[in-house]
């Protein structure tokens, strides 16, 4: 029985000893990480290093080996972790072979440096490090694997420091075939940090090139922190493949997959891919996919897709030229081939953005030029200069969208500066989405709703050669063409929309396109209302038609007078609309509000042609009412336009309303659209409209210009002169056929009361108004004819336009915006020729949060900023007016203006600048982004430690204060000062302030203490800042109050003048202090007691406490005066061993000490502090292994044990 029991216990343990074995993980079997190099450049030929991989070679893997003839690295299934920063170094064009089958992994070490020299000095490590070219190639069916990864590189200095999976130094990587993933490590430093996936470097001058046959790359950006602020890391660069002077092409079957880890979403420095002076090449079946937040950068270069696929998941594409000699021949621009192109989450910028054929979908565009001549292209919207189109179908969807107010907003769907359509298909719509559509609000900026295709201001222009364009807003009466010129080749024609290019109708899209021919309006019939009216009423409509295909467009009054003496009739300009959009289009001085006294009027109707129908000057019959005029071509009060499409009825019947009463006093009168821009060698014109409240009492006779030139110091005369009206040229005078670029012009225009009025005896230059403004100094006002008339002379000279070239901003910071910060404006011109007109901030992400200084302009935000929130980034943008001296000097804004910020003119992009009101205005958006920071916090205490407060006679000045630590402010002085004014200062700049200069300390002087700090940035004081001098706190009083300080209180600089006082002693006399109560105290541990001193100094000198000669902090004590009253606190007591102790008062000029005794509680042993031992536990493999461990040994023990009983 005894032997069986020995055995069943035995196998007991055995079976036990299995079940704990089978809870480690394998990983606790594997040989621990190296601490070298696999070096393949060392002087051995590669032997060690082929060696140390092999020790780390996968369980039932073949030996990988190497051949240093060939330099090939053949890997047959490794797990290599190494310690060392570089894993595996490799010559120059080596070959890895991937064997069929094999999974292959390379994973470098961690370092840390403390390594200073910012941009000038790079700090990398790379897991595997390739000496020249690199090539991989895979087994004949190419399943071989490897993966690589580096470790985490951390740096405290400001060396850029990088962490790299894979670098090939100074050549090109090539890949024909395996499967290949590189995830660069963690880096950290105090300035940029970067992790790359393959980093190419651009050690020489020769371009390199990444190129993919075959197999696949899958590159991985790490994480990186720029950690300058230790309390706030900021996320830094991360790059799946980034190379330096060099191109990256992906051919033949080869897959290239470049991005980041999550961990980095978000941020403005992480790329997918980065060139620098080279291209992305996409080629045959080559594939690319991209996601990080900036997706593709080539700097300096360009990305050409010619077959295969390039999908950009997450992140944009941009593409820039420098200014440098090493541009590629494609540099800045983005050229489509062939293949496919997926984009749709992505925002392009670029020079040029090129499709000749394939497959392209984009979401937002912004290149310069756009040239599109086959293929088919989707985009969200495109802003650029110029567009072309042919041989080719674009189609455009814009959102439009919702403020939280309810408020609708777009932007344009192709916003240009000139547009051709030579053939092919353009499709441009808003896409409503859920949205009901209808009629955009007003853009206050631009004065008219937004459009959806904006080509607007001076020198733009679309051309339709050819080709199907329809523009489709979504509902009728939206803009869907805004044009400053519109050019129709030959056999086109527009139709569905009006002569404002509006939708006309909600189903039906504007179009151009190639004109067909309509059928011919036959027999028409106009009946109307013929209404008496009298001065004062209202025009009303009142005409229908009858037969025909065709309808009332609208109808229309106009007002026309006699000359004085029964001579001609003439129009004054002034209209009536049926059509409210039509009214609204006129000048307010040209709207007919009422019929008035002394004036006639005329009626007429427009018809509009039915679609599919146009009106005929000789099959067209027309009657009206009951008379039959005839055809358009027989009388001459019928009119075709608009290309058929309108006939217009003239003068059906005209009425006379005559003036009676007394004259009534005008006192006031406006003027507008007065052109004061002109150009060298352009002939004056007349152009000026009444304006105001009064604009219906008076007419406009003539306007003149009158050329200038000074015949003295002080006296100038008028030499020429121009008059829209020619019967008030004065005679003896040349005329003015032409503005010269030299000359200086004035201007007049003379105005005359309509029958019933007068203008006012006490009318001035300051009751006139000149385009909107107020007449500047120097006009004047004559009155004439018994106040019938009255001469307005403006009172600035003027000149010919010329461009004014540049603007500069001052007065704006980019730094220093906080959380919860309002918005400034505070910029201001840096020149006389312009002002800021206003400025704006927005929400980068949402453009319907905003805010202007103008608070006319803030109707179009849905949301107004009222503070800056951390986390969010901001907008800013500005606009100018040209000044009163600019406008005297001629000066007008134009597209190439340029802006100058902080002394540095801005690059902007076109769409990034809008000139209006004929170069009056210039607006900049974008100039500057701006995040905000984090909230800042307050800085509550001030430490100085280890300064010296105690000297004595004759003593020399020494300054020893230092700040603890990473503490949030900066020590800048100390100072000693008396009462008289003398002064020594620590800084040199301050001590050589003082008159009276402080070579050595005097006996019975009294010397305050001075300390002057700044605050780091992110922190403040205020006003209940404490200060601690050597551990003990001190009262003050601020001077020099930081300028900055606003109205919460904070402040960026404090400059305290301390209750510290000190006198120095008589050289070898010390003063007699001393402890008078509380000498050689006991305390027991464990007790609720405190013990108490009292010394016999004065406690203004009481500079701090020491405990057995080690200064204490003063939180572990109180001290009060009544001479000195010292209390050490329970809680400091019961960190102090047991036994005899030593007290020391320390003064600014002496001090005095006594003993103390720290007793054990009767009956226990001492407890002292810091003395416990605590057993460290190991990790969950460890301890597994070493339950097992005691298995075996208590199975060991137990089987001794039952062979011993055995065998007594």
């Amino acid at each position: 029985m005894k032997k069986k029991t020995v055995k069943v216990k035995f196998l007991t343990a055995l079976l036990t000893l299995c079940m704990v074995l089978s809870l480690v993980p394998m990983t606790a079997f594997a040989a621990d990480p190296a601490t070298e190099t696999a070096d393949f450049t060392a002087s051995d030929g590669g032997a060690a290093a082929i060696a140390l991989l092999n020790q780390y070679k996968n369980v039932g893997a073949a030996d990988s080996t190497w051949d240093n003839g060939t330099k090939t690295l053949t890997l047959r299934g490794i797990d290599f972790t190494t310690k060392a920063a570089t894993a595996v170094k490799l010559p120059d064009r080596t070959t890895i072979v991937l064997a069929d089958g094999t999974t292959n992994t390379i994973t470098g070490g961690d370092a840390a440096i403390a390594e200073d020299g910012g941009y000038n000095k790079h700090m990398v490590i790379t897991a595997l490090e390739a000496m020249g070219d690199l090539k991989v190639k895979g087994g004949a069916s190419g399943t071989g694997t490897l993966s690589v990864t580096s470790g985490t590189h951390k740096n405290t200095g400001e060396a850029w420091t990088y962490s790299c999976a894979i670098g090939v130094a100074d050549g090109d990587f090539e890949i024909e075939g395996g499967h290949i993933t590189a995830q660069g490590g963690t880096a950290y430093s105090a300035d940029c940090a970067f992790s790359v996936g393959v980093r190419m470097d651009n050690s020489s001058r020769r371009s390199k090139i990444l190129l993919i046959t075959g197999g696949s790359l899958t590159a991985i950006g790490g994480e990186s922190y720029d950690t300058e602020d230790l309390q706030n890391p900021r996320k830094s660069f991360s790059d799946g493949v980034t190379v330096s002077k060099g191109s990256i092409s992906v051919t033949g079957d080869g897959k290239l997959t470049a991005k980041c880890v999550p961990a980095m979403d978000g941020e403005g420095l992480a790329f997918a891919i980065q060139t620098h002076t080279g291209d992305l090449l996409v080629s045959h079946n080559g594939e690319v996919t991209v996601a990080a937040t900036n997706g593709i950068y080539a700097n300096a270069g360009g990305i050409k897709l010619s077959d295969g696929k390039l999908r950009v998941e997450k992140g944009g594409i941009g593409a820039t030229k420098e200014v440098v000699t090493s541009n590629t021949e494609n540099a800045g621009n983005i050229e489509v081939n062939g293949g496919a192109l997926y984009a749709e989450n992505s925002n392009f910028s670029m020079e040029k953005f090129i499709v000749t054929g394939g497959t392209v979908r984009t979401g937002s565009m912004l290149p310069d030029t756009v040239s599109i001549s086959g293929g088919t292209v989707q985009t969200r919207n495109i802003l650029a200069k110029e567009m072309t189109l042919s041989n080719s179908t674009l189609t455009i969807r814009e959102p439009v969208n919702k403020f939280e107010s309810g408020t609708l907003y777009t932007r344009p769907a192709l916003w240009l500066t000139k547009l051709t359509v030579n053939s092919g298909t353009l499709d441009v719509a808003w896409d409503w989405g859920e949205i009901e559509p209808t009629v955009l609000p007003m853009n206050t900026e631009d004065g008219f709703p937004t459009p959806l295709v904006k080509i607007w201001g001076d020198g733009r222009e679309a051309t339709f050669n050819g080709g199907v364009s329809t523009f489709d807003t979504g509902y009728a009466g939206n803009i869907a063409l805004k044009l400053t010129q519109f050019n129709l080749g030959d056999g086109m024609e527009i139709t569905g929309a009006d002569t404002d290019r509006c939708q006309l109708r909600s189903d039906t899209p504007v179009k151009i396109a190639a004109a067909t021919t309509p059928a011919a309006v036959e027999n028409v019939t106009v009946d109307y209302e013929n209404i008496s009216y009298k001065a004062g009423d209202t025009p009303r409509a009142g005409a229908s038609v009858s037969g025909g295909n065709c309808a009332v467009a609208y109808e229309c009054w106009t007002e026309i007078r006699q000359t004085e003496g029964g001579g001609q009739w003439y129009e004054t300009g002034r209209r009536w609309y049926s059509d409210s959009d039509k009214m609204a289009s006129l000048p307010a001085d040209e709207r007919i509000i009422r019929f008035e006294a002394g004036y006639s009027y005329q009626y007429n109707v427009v018809l509009a042609a039915g679609s599919g129908y146009s009106f005929s000057n000789d099959e067209t019959v027309v009657s009206v009412g009951e008379d039959e005029w005839g055809t358009p071509r027989s009388h001459k009060k019928l009119e075709i336009k608009e290309s058929g499409k309108e006939l217009h009825i003239k003068r059906i019947y005209t009425f006379d309303l005559p003036n009676t009463g007394q004259p009534t006093a005008i006192t006031s009168a406006a003027v507008e659209n007065v052109k004061l821009d002109y150009n060298d060698g352009e002939a004056p014109r007349a152009s000026a409209r009444r304006a105001g409240v009064n604009q219906d009492k008076y007419d406009i006779i003539y306007e003149s210009w009158g050329k200038l030139e000074k015949i003295d110091e002080v006296t100038t005369e008028t030499v020429a002169y121009w008059y829209s009206d020619e019967d008030y040229f004065p005679a003896g005078y040349p005329h003015i056929t032409a503005f010269d670029k030299e000359g200086k012009y004035e201007y007049s225009v003379r105005l005359k009361a309509r029958d019933g009025y007068t203008f006012n005896d006490s009318l001035s230059a300051d009751d006139i108004t000149l385009n909107g403004k107020s007449l500047p100094e120097g006009s004047f006002v004559m009155l004439m004819d018994d106040n019938k008339t009255c001469l307005v002379t403006y009172g600035m000279t003027m000149r010919t336009v010329r461009p004014l070239e540049s603007v500069t901003l001052n007065g704006v910071s980019t730094d220093f915006y906080v959380d919860g910060d309002k918005p400034r404006f505070n910029g201001y011109s840096g020149s006389a020729f312009s002002d800021v007109a206003y400025e704006m901030w927005e929400d980068k992400d949402d453009r319907s949060v905003g805010i202007n200084s103008d608070e006319s302009l803030n109707g179009g935000y849905g949301q107004l900023i009222e503070s800056f929130k951390y986390g969010r980034t901001y907008t800013y943008g500005v606009a100018f007016n040209i000044a009163d001296l600019g406008l005297e000097q001629g000066y007008r804004f134009d597209g190439n203006t340029k802006l100058y910020f902080h002394g540095k003119e801005v690059t902007l992009k076109p769409w990034q600048v809008q000139v209006t009101d004929g170069g009056m205005t210039i607006r900049f958006t974008d100039v500057f982004s701006m995040t905000p920071e984090a909230p800042w916090q307050k800085i509550d205490l001030i430490e100085i430690e280890g300064a010296t407060v105690t000297f004595k006679d004759g003593d020399k000045p020494v300054f020893t204060g230092k700040t603890p630590e990473n503490a949030p402010y900066i020590y800048q002085f100390e100072c000693w000062e008396t009462k008289d004014g003398a002064g020594v200062n620590s800084a040199e700049f301050f001590d050589k302030a003082y008159e009276k200069h402080i070579t050595a300390f005097k006996s019975g002087e009294i010397y305050q203490y001075i300390l002057y700090f700044k605050a780091e940035h992110g922190y403040y004081f205020t006003a209940d800042t404490k200060i601690k001098i050597n551990g003990t706190l001190y009262n003050y009083r601020l001077v020099n109050i930081d300028p900055d300080s606003d109205s919460t209180g904070k402040m960026y600089t404090f400059w305290a003048y301390t209750d510290l006082t000190m006198t120095p002693q008589k050289s070898g006399i010390t003063p007699g202090y001393k402890i008078i109560e509380g000498a050689n105290g006991v305390w027991i541990q464990n007790s609720d007691a405190t013990l108490t001193f009292r010394a016999n100094g004065d406690f203004s000198r009481f500079t701090g406490v020491k405990i057995d000669g080690t200064t204490i902090s003063d939180d572990k004590y109180t001290a009060a005066s009544g001479s000195t009253v010292v209390t050490l606190k329970k809680d400091y007591l019961s960190t102090l061993f047991v036994g005899k102790h030593t007290l020391t008062v320390v003064y600014n000029d002496g001090e005095c000490s006594t003993n103390f005794v720290i007793k054990a509680v009767a009956g226990q042993g001492s407890s002292q502090p810091g003395t416990e031992k605590i057993a460290k536990t190991s990790d969950s493999n460890s301890a597994v292994t070493f339950a097992a461990l005691m298995l075996i040994t208590g199975m060991g023990a137990a089987y001794t044990v039952s062979v011993r009983k055995k065998f007594k």
